[in-house]
């Protein structure tokens, strides 16, 4: 996906990953959050909870954080404390506010499901998440068809 080429997403302990290790993964969602964000805070729990269970199955699936955070202190705090082992773009990044256009995000929080290539499966994640909690991303394998 171009918007995210060539960049170096971080983890939260801080390590970088090459975007390029991204695209090897069946899906990626992009988690469009904020620490100052109640409904977030709530979501992140079970978005982890989901996510660390489909990876526990053995899918490949990655999430990128996209922070709607007001600073990098609270970015890094909500994102060390709350969030799975996924990755994040760079606190303020150009690629924040691109990915946000792309996909028309309005408001948090939102999970957009996507092949490598970009091509949306969902924009209502969050929804399924939710409802579904990992059995989800099945449901995502079954639309990417």
């Amino acid at each position: 996906m171009d918007l995210i080429e060539n960049i170096q997403l971080v983890r939260k302990d801080g390590t970088q990953v090459s975007s390029s290790q991204v695209f090897s993964k069946q899906l990626i969602g992009f988690y469009f959050g904020a620490g100052w964000c109640p409904p977030c805070k709530m979501f992140t729990s079970l978005l982890a909870d989901a996510y660390n269970e489909i990876k526990r199955d053995g899918h490949e699936f990655e999430i990128i954080y996209v922070s709607s955070d007001q600073n990098a202190q609270k970015f890094q705090n909500f994102f060390r404390d709350s969030h799975a082992d996924w990755l994040a773009i760079p606190f303020k990044h150009e690629a924040i506010k691109a990915l946000r256009q792309r996909f028309r995000i309005a408001g948090v929080p939102v999970l957009v499901i996507t092949r490598t290539d970009g091509t949306v499966i969902t924009d209502l994640g969050r929804a399924d998440i939710q409802s579904k909690g990992c059995r989800a991303y099945d449901h995502w394998i079954s639309q990417s068809q």
